[in-house]
C-alpha cells in the first residue's frame, strides 16, 4: 500500500484498516514500511465494545531507503482491528509518502527481532544481493567448507545459511 499526495498544501492522512481478528492474549502483528521526509506512521488496534484505541506502534520521518521490518504484539480481550494511519505533512513544497508491504499477523507474542535460528524464515534479516549469495539449505557436501551439522538441531537436517560465490 502506498500513500502519496499530489499537493504540498496541508496535511493529507489515511487509513488502512485489517479484518476483524479474535481477542488474544498475544499476536504477533508485523509488517515492511518505508517513510519518506516528514511522514508519520500510526499503528493502532481498535478492540470492539471499548472506545479508546491502543497505540502499538507510532514513527515518523525518514528511514532510510531500504525496507524496515516492524512488529508489535497485541493484546485484547476482545475482537479487534488493527489499523494503520499515514499522515502526511508535505511542508516546504517537498511531498511526504508512506509505504507498507507484506503486513502479517500470527500467534503468538513476537519475538526479537533479529533473533533467529533460520528454522523457518529469515526472522526480520534482510537480504541484500553482493558479490557472494546467501543459500538456505541443509548439510550439503557440495557446498565447500559448509558446516557438518546445523547448530539448533544438531543434525544434518537442520537448516542452514551459506556463503556462496555468485
Amino acid at each position: 500500500m502506498f500513500l502519496k499526495s499530489n499537493t504540498t498544501s496541508g496535511i493529507v492522512n489515511s487509513r488502512l484498516i485489517t479484518p476483524s481478528y479474535p481477542d488474544t492474549s498475544g499476536s504477533c502483528l508485523r509488517w515492511y514500511m518505508l517513510l519518506e521526509n516528514t511522514a508519520t506512521l500510526h499503528v493502532r488496534t481498535y478492540a470492539f465494545g471499548t472506545l479508546n484505541p491502543t497505540s502499538l506502534y507510532s514513527i515518523s520521518g525518514s528511514q532510510g531507503q531500504q525496507w524496515k521490518l516492524v512488529q508489535a504484539t497485541v493484546r485484547s480481550g476482545s475482537p479487534y482491528q488493527a489499523v494503520f494511519e499515514g499522515v502526511l505533512h508535505n511542508t516546504d513544497n517537498i511531498l511526504d509518502s508512506v509505504a507498507i508491504d507484506d503486513i502479517g499477523i500470527e500467534s503468538g507474542v513476537c519475538s526479537e527481532l533479529g533473533s533467529c535460528d533460520f528454522e523457518k524464515n529469515l526472522c526480520g534479516f534482510q537480504y541484500l544481493k553482493a558479490d557472494f549469495d546467501w543459500k538456505r539449505t541443509t548439510f550439503n557436501i557440495e557446498l565447500f567448507n559448509a558446516p557438518p551439522f546445523d547448530h539448533t538441531t544438531q543434525n544434518q537436517a537442520g537448516l542452514i545459511y551459506s556463503m556462496i560465490l555468485i
